[in-house]
């Protein structure tokens, strides 16, 4: 490999991991501006106390009128003088690992911010593109051939993903017979009563209904349906598009066991 090569691969790899690096930097910076503080604290004590002794001796010197007060207010402001630059000699290099770990913390964020944005603005976009070709493919083939299309994504999407043990399925609390469903936007199983998974998506319209900000996300369903969290970007509706209706369709998993896709219209999309 030749040394450009190597220099590009450097450069790739600090673009790809500066914002890590910028915070490794800052937290060396306070482990060390603390170090140093310990090792000068010390030092800094005896300069203080030095400098207490110099004030008794001018200000007995003064009392005894042994200089003048012109001399007295001199000698005063040299002790103070010899002090500060002491401390700062002292205190300086700890003052300035501290604001260089500051600013390293705070470019670190500042890059994270900025991939958070750009990566917001390329899910907005996604979705925009993702809308507009949907419309266009039900403009061309009809609403109810899309759909068989969407049914058809995913039962692939079912056998595609393999199902766990029986055990590991979690079943959720439910007075009526639970049968097993698979969740397209997390590709997880679990066992639930279409009552619930309906009750559900009413709780969390009558939350987007009654809510100020009037929208929700996925994570409000799976709190209603009984299932845990997911963390990160999560997809969401606004009310402004109107109430969730529940969408399912069957598919067959990869063992042959009949499995219940949940969806919902309008789809959930990155708000």
């Amino acid at each position: 490999m030749d040394l450009k090569q190597i220099m590009l691969n450097v450069t790739d790899a600090f673009e790809e991991n500066q914002s890590s690096i910028f915070i490794g930097l800052g937290l060396a910076a306070f482990g060390t501006a603390v170090i140093l503080a310990c090792v000068e604290s010390p030092k800094a004590k005896k300069v203080i106390d030095k400098t207490k002794e110099d004030l008794v001796d001018v200000n007995e010197m003064y009392e005894d009128e042994e200089m003048t007060e012109e001399e007295y207010k001199e000698a005063k402001k040299d002790i103070y003088i010899d002090c500060g630059k002491e401390l700062l000699k002292r205190y300086g290099p700890v003052a300035l690992l501290a604001a260089s770990g500051t600013a390293c913390i705070l470019n670190a964020h500042s890059i994270d911010t900025g991939k958070i944005a750009g990566l917001t603005t390329a899910l907005q976009i996604s979705e925009s593109t993702k809308k507009l070709y949907k419309e266009k493919v039900i403009e061309k083939i009809g609403e109810k051939k899309e759909r068989e299309v969407v049914d058809e994504v995913h039962r692939e999407q079912v056998k595609r993903t393999k199902k766990p043990e029986e055990k590991k399925i979690p079943v959720l609390e439910t007075t009526k017979p639970a049968q097993l469903c698979f969740d397209p936007y997390t590709g997880r199983y679990f066992r639930c009563s279409v009552d619930r998974i309906k009750s559900a998506i009413n709780s969390v319209n009558e939350y987007m209904l009654n809510n100020m900000v009037q929208t929700a996300d996925l994570n409000d369903f799976y709190d209603n349906v009984g299932l845990p969290n997911v963390k990160g970007e999560v997809k969401g509706w606004n009310i402004d598009h109107g109430c969730i209706s529940f969408v399912p369709s069957s598919a067959v998993t990869e063992d042959d066991d009949s499995c219940l896709v949940i969806d919902f219209n309008p789809e959930p999309a990155y708000l």
